[in-house]
């Protein structure tokens, strides 16, 4: 047992750090929303921004084959300031100004640099952060030891600039007790210096590669193996599988991203270059931020990609009330739901007749099987705290085995009137946790409702939540300003689309995958201005587009 516990406790810490560290790399991410949102309303910021002479990052030459996670920003954060300043209304320049500065502030904090003061005189057009391994040593038995990578670019005929940055660094480093010691790695010489029960910094060691690359480690053995990999070419930069997942990817980018899927999967460490792993293209509108990801087979989260005529589509979704915090639409529930436990996400967050509680798990495995039916699932604010709308196309065999499941679960089937409309009721009573409880100390336990509204099936999670989605058509999310602006980057209504209403959502996002919350509390300045998050499948290809609110 004790040995158990204490591979558990590595296991947490490593998670504690690994989410540390990856923030470095969203953050940036976040910095491109944060320094085009709402400021870039005239002509597309991204003629101001040309990286198409730049086919993939040029520090991937750095980056191992196998590395989990990468991304580049290819342009200089001050551009992105610039441009900032540039467009924002007067009135706000001052506001939008400080939340910049505040922002680099906190990444100041986590990587011991300043970029304006250390890095942005002699830094080139591009910055990397990549994790090169997920256990240096390849030991079990001691933990997690994590290896990443943070490089920048030498601008041309600035690179006695860089050496002079690193001398004076190490300066600083052998004043504060922490000297570094000369190692020759491949020809590079390599500083070094990680003091026995000191934390793993990302500055912990450095090098000049050739004139093109300041690069920095938190361990010796993560900077070796960049160098390896550069020299036997089995990295990121030569790799054939990688560099054709890029060039299907627009050409219109300021960043790219890379994710080994395996990295999701807890346990598993990616060997070579895995089939599974997502290429992203990171651009700007004048609205947001956009991510477009291609060849994602397996990796799908929303749907089947098999194309559905628009207008069912919208027939669906027009249940869902303009209160909607979070909506998915697909064709697969099955699909779904896997792939919402694949990403960590408990089964306890969805509707109880989706599986949320164990009784219903028959009833759960009737909808996974409900396979070629176009549904949208909606998350609506007010009333109770989590109630749900799914309203799938219609079939009636599938309705009895659902009614017929939930009676073998122990649930009654009541009909209900609603008005004019008769629904159906899976309800049980149990005992009352109350303290004014009835004479019989029971309650009514609800399961779920469902009725039929033409064609379409209408599943609720309360009898609030039913009276809303049937009046929704009045005044659905389809008709809400910010769905519309939210699914404008998109050429047409995919058969598979996400929407969150990033306000709505936060907390419980937080709650579910602890890095949000890190990401917010580096970039919290920009975080607030996000108003919506969009994705739509289409093929094997995904975009996203992160939309900001106004500053006013």
């Amino acid at each position: 047992m004790t040995g158990v516990a204490a591979r558990g406790s590595e296991s947490d810490r490593f998670e504690r750090k690994f989410w540390r560290v990856l923030i470095i790399g969203a953050t940036c991410l976040l910095l491109l929303g944060g320094f085009g949102f709402g400021f870039l309303k005239s002509l597309s910021p991204l003629t101001l921004l040309k990286s198409g002479d730049r086919p993939i990052a040029a520090a991937t030459t750095l980056i191992p084959a196998n590395s989990p996670f990468t991304i580049s920003l290819l342009t200089r954060p001050d551009r992105l300031i610039a441009l900032q300043q540039a467009m924002v209304r007067p009135e706000l320049q001052a506001s939008a100004r400080q939340e910049a500065q505040q922002v680099q502030q906190n990444l100041s904090q986590l990587t011991g640099l300043d970029y304006a003061r250390d890095i942005q005189p002699w830094m080139g057009s591009e910055v990397t952060f990549a994790y090169t391994d997920l256990d240096l040593d390849r030991d079990d038995s001691n933990g997690q030891q994590p290896g990443y990578l943070l490089v920048f670019e030498i601008a041309p005929d600035a690179q006695l600039q860089a050496q002079s940055f690193l001398q004076l660094f190490w300066q600083q480093q052998a004043f504060l007790g922490n000297p570094g010691q000369a190692t020759n790695i491949s020809g590079v010489r390599v500083l070094s210096s990680q003091r026995s029960g000191q934390p793993s910094n990302i500055t912990n060691v450095s090098a000049l590669v050739g004139e093109q690359f300041v690069v920095f480690a938190n361990d010796i053995r993560a900077l070796r193996h960049g160098l390896q990999s550069a020299q036997t070419a089995q990295n990121l930069a030569q790799n054939i599988a990688y560099r054709e997942r890029v060039a299907a990817l627009p050409a219109r980018r300021i960043g790219l991203a890379y994710l080994d899927t395996q990295l999701l999967s807890r346990g598993e460490k990616p060997g070579a270059l895995s089939s599974n792993f997502i290429a992203l293209s990171i651009g700007l509108t004048k609205d947001g931020i956009t991510l477009d990801a291609g060849n994602l087979t397996g990796t799908s989260t929303v749907g089947d990609s098999s194309s559905l005529p628009n207008e069912q589509t919208l027939d669906v979704l027009m249940y869902a009330p303009v209160t909607t915090e979070l909506a998915v639409t697909g064709r697969d529930l099955s699909q779904f739901v896997g792939s919402w436990e694949k990403a960590g996400l408990s089964r306890e967050l969805l509707p109880p007749f989706l599986g949320g509680v164990d009784s219903a798990t028959q009833l759960s495995s009737i909808f996974s099987g409900w396979m070629q039916s176009q549904y949208a699932l909606a998350k609506i604010s007010g009333g109770r705290a989590s109630d749900w709308i799914l309203s799938v196309a219609r079939e009636a065999t599938r309705l009895d085995e659902l009614n017929q499941a939930a009676t073998k679960a122990g649930y009654s089937v009541v009909p209900v009137s609603i008005g004019e409309t008769e629904a159906v009721a899976w309800t049980r009573f149990k005992a009352s946790t109350r303290r004014r409880s009835s004479a019989s100390g029971l309650e009514t336990e609800l399961l779920g409702l469902h009725l039929q509204q033409g064609d379409i099936e209408i599943f609720t999670s309360s009898l609030a939540a039913m009276e809303t989605a049937l009046a929704a058509p009045r005044r659905s999310l389809l008709d809400a300003p910010q769905f519309v602006q939210a699914m404008a980057p998109f050429e047409a209504a995919d058969d598979a689309v996400v929407y969150a209403d990033w306000v709505a959502i936060a907390p419980a996002a937080v709650n579910a995958v602890p890095a949000i919350g890190t990401i917010q509390s580096v970039a919290a300045p920009l975080m607030r201005h996000v108003g919506s998050v969009a994705a739509a499948l289409e093929g094997e290809s995904v975009h996203v587009f992160i939309q900001f609110a106004d500053l006013d």
